[in-house]
């Protein structure tokens, strides 16, 4: 083979390799790029994830709050009730003694209306019982 040949041979075989070489010059200028987006879509969702960390905190925190606040007024509600309870029991004594001071007070009228009506009557009365007779007279028909 001749200097030439093996010259247009190397030459091929150099352009061939340049060939090569931009086609891996575009390969990685792509991996580049998509290097780049996938750190960018990793900042993004590492920022989601973040925003959603902080979310989930507030809402722990006022899911917190809301049940300490219903625990207060369950408290309240039940201290509540039972005050009421307390005032009902007063009430129903309240009713019973009145009940009590009625039924006292009929029982005393009732006595004190036969003692007055035993005062006011004698029981002695002498009584004298007479027996007439009563005859007609026969000229006055």
């Amino acid at each position: 083979m001749s200097d030439e040949v093996k010259l247009a041979v190397l030459e091929q075989k150099f352009a061939d390799f340049a060939n090569i070489v931009n086609r891996l010059d575009d390969a990685i200028d792509k991996l580049s790029e998509v290097s780049s987006n996938v750190v960018k879509m990793l900042a993004v969702h590492e920022e989601r994830i973040e925003q959603t960390v902080k979310t989930n905190d507030i809402l722990f925190k006022l899911v917190e709050e809301r049940k300490k606040e219903n625990e207060r007024h369950y408290e309240k509600t039940c201290e509540r009730i039972e005050e009421l309870e307390i005032k009902v029991e007063e009430v129903k004594k309240v009713k019973w003694m009145i009940v009590g001071m009625g039924v006292l007070v009929a029982a005393g009228s009732s006595l004190l209306g036969n003692l007055i009506s035993n005062y006011l009557t004698p029981n002695n009365i002498p009584v004298k019982l007479e027996r007439r007779i009563v005859v007609p007279q026969n000229g006055s028909n």
